[in-house]
């Protein structure tokens, strides 16, 4: 289904009861909230027994901007190796995005013929390869991963479109031979479609190239095309500030770290200015309904928003009605410590101030109501459960919020005494697009005309940075020279470049100091508890760390860090009496500021 096979709404003309099918539907988001309000959750295990649900279901014309700057799991695999954004978030949302009339069209099906072919492609992008012995065949005929009668039942010529894609991509194919260890073959899948498009993978992509692969990919699996949209084409990171004056790189490194302290700011930054589709850009400018989908406020939602085009684009839809959907729980790393308010998890005015603080302009012309869950139908077991986590309800505090000038709107947004499997509570997709058709039944309440927004200027703080940072694959290898030229044995080296990964605000340049893997007579002097030894501008490290990785990673750190600040244990004096040897102490002289 293509943008100019649906029709638009003609001037006049009365929509029937009930009846949105004409509506223009933009919803902004990633992960996992993103793809259940639209379809119900691909991720999710039952998700093939009631695939066409969600905002879909309601909204044929339905466009999805996803954010581009994960890098965990999969994605950070990929990122390890490739100039790509992160497409984690768009494989996800693309499969939810399948459409029944679509399906029976492209493969002729009948309707039970079409839900098989349904449980095959979640069988088939959700596949996760281990990290030993992954088998390659899976990756070049991904249909040979299914069962007999799920197998019989994926379309001959869907199988061969993806065995097509896969031999390309796979080691011995005519693409960049990936090997699928630890990836998610829907991940792998999607990217072979992407880079093949661009013909090379030696830079990122362009946003034709991208738009090309996620359309081959999107009419292999029956989803509409030109609607599913990356934020942007250029790759980009995370960098999260937090109250004390900490800043962290990299969303995956933030959301493993516990820091005591809550995120204050995040800002992604790029080696380039960061674009934005002229076909995103004109579908929020002509939306009339526009939803910020339930999900991590500080990795998913801010940065979406942070990008000026996108700014400008829904502040200048004054008729649109803009719903944000707000958050079940906390989640950790992000929404657990509000600023300002110690020790203590967000409220749903908690969520609008972060928008306000990150945001140039704050949240006008964004938001006009909030749409949250009613959690007192939530039962003392599920909230036990989720206490045990850390996890606590995002409580709507109705009155904050409306004196921002936003209306607060109530709703029961998942079955009753329905808890999943494992305790868990998170939105119903049919239930969530009921809430929204009748807010959007109900017409926009508070809407001015004559509003003035502030003007954004290109050099405000809060917007993307063009830093010149290297993408996180170039990072990586220049790394893997570094450490390639020092004296250096490979189990050393390989440790050493994942904590290199992991931590990518380090300075490529501190890596030379790193140095021979093995004690000397002038490290034996020390006491055998030490890790590390400066020496003459080096870092000597012993090779025993290699078998304790997690020792070996803070040595590196502390190591880096001590010969930044200074050159540590350069003087040694004995500090005892006459004939007594006394203890040892080793001073830290600084280098000069």
């Amino acid at each position: 289904m293509s943008r100019s096979s649906l029709p638009a709404p003609a001037a006049g003309r009365e929509k029937k009861p009930g009846d949105f099918s004409r509506c223009r539907v933009v919803v902004l988001g990633g992960g996992t909230g993103l793809s259940t309000v639209v379809g119900g959750g691909s991720q999710k295990v039952i998700w093939a027994e009631e695939p066409f649900v969600g905002l879909k279901r309601s909204f044929p014309g339905l466009e999805v901007a996803v954010v581009t700057t994960d890098d965990g799991g999969s994605t950070g695999l990929l990122l390890r190796r490739f100039p790509l954004i992160g497409i984690g978030d768009l494989r996800k949302s693309c499969l939810s995005l399948v459409r029944e009339e679509l399906l029976e069209r492209t493969y002729g099906l009948s309707a039970g013929e079409t839900l098989t072919s349904v449980r095959a492609l979640q069988g088939i992008f959700n596949y996760r390869f281990p990290l030993r012995r992954p088998r390659l065949a899976f990756l070049r005929d991904p249909a040979s991963l299914l069962a007999p009668a799920l197998r019989r039942g994926c379309p001959d010529a869907l199988s061969r479109a993806l065995a097509r894609l896969g031999s390309w991509v796979a080691p011995g194919g005519e693409g960049p031979g990936l090997r699928p260890h630890g990836h998610c073959l829907g991940n792998l899948l999607l990217a072979g479609a992407v880079l093949r498009a661009a013909g090379r993978w030696d830079r990122p992509p362009s946003a034709l190239a991208l738009r090309r692969g996620l359309d081959e990919v999107a009419r292999l699996i029956g989803a509409p095309l030109g609607r599913l949209h990356p934020v942007t084409a250029t790759p980009g990171q995370l960098r999260f500030h937090y109250v004390h004056g900490v800043e962290v790189l990299g969303q995956r490194k933030a959301a493993r770290a516990r820091r005591g302290f809550p995120v204050e700011r995040v800002i992604g930054v790029y080696p380039r200015p960061p674009r934005v589709s002229a076909a995103l850009r004109r579908a929020l400018r002509e939306a009339d309904l526009i939803v910020y989908a339930p999900g991590s406020l500080y990795s998913s939602m801010i940065p979406l928003l942070q990008h000026r085009e996108v700014l400008e684009a829904i502040r200048g839809n004054r008729r649109s009605l803009k719903i944000l959907a707000a958050n079940f729980w906390i989640q950790e790393g992000e929404t657990d410590l509000a600023p300002g308010r110690a020790r203590r998890g967000f409220l749903v005015s908690d969520l609008i101030k972060a928008y306000a603080r990150n945001l140039p302009g704050g949240v006008a012309g964004l938001f006009d109501l909030v749409l949250s869950a009613n959690l007192e139908r939530v039962t003392g077991a599920v909230l036990g459960n989720y206490a045990l986590e850390g996890k606590y309800p995002i409580h709507l505090d109705r009155e904050e919020i409306e004196r921002m000038g936003i209306r607060a709107v109530e709703a029961d947004l998942f079955p009753p005494g329905v808890a999943g499997l494992r305790g868990e509570i998170h939105h119903d997709p049919e239930r969530f697009r009921r809430a929204v058709e009748g807010l959007l039944g109900e017409g926009k309440t508070s809407r001015s005309r004559k509003r003035v927004f502030p003007r954004i200027r290109p050099g405000d703080p809060r917007l993307p940075q063009a830093t010149g940072l290297s993408l996180p694959c170039a990072y990586l290898e220049k790394a893997r020279e570094i450490l390639s030229a020092r004296k250096i044995g490979p189990r050393l080296r390989t440790a050493f470049l994942e904590t290199v990964w992991e931590n990518r605000d380090i300075a490529l340049g501190h890596l030379e100091c790193v140095s021979r893997a093995g004690w000397t007579d002038r490290v034996a002097r020390l006491e055998a508890d030490f890790d590390f030894f400066p020496a003459a501008g080096e870092l000597l490290f012993a090779r025993e760390l290699a078998d304790f990785p997690e020792r070996l990673s803070g040595a590196l750190l502390a190591g880096i860090g001590e010969a930044v600040f200074g050159c540590p244990w350069v003087r040694e004096r004995r500090r005892g009496g006459e004939g007594r040897p006394g203890p040892r102490v080793y001073e830290l002289p600084l280098a000069p500021s």
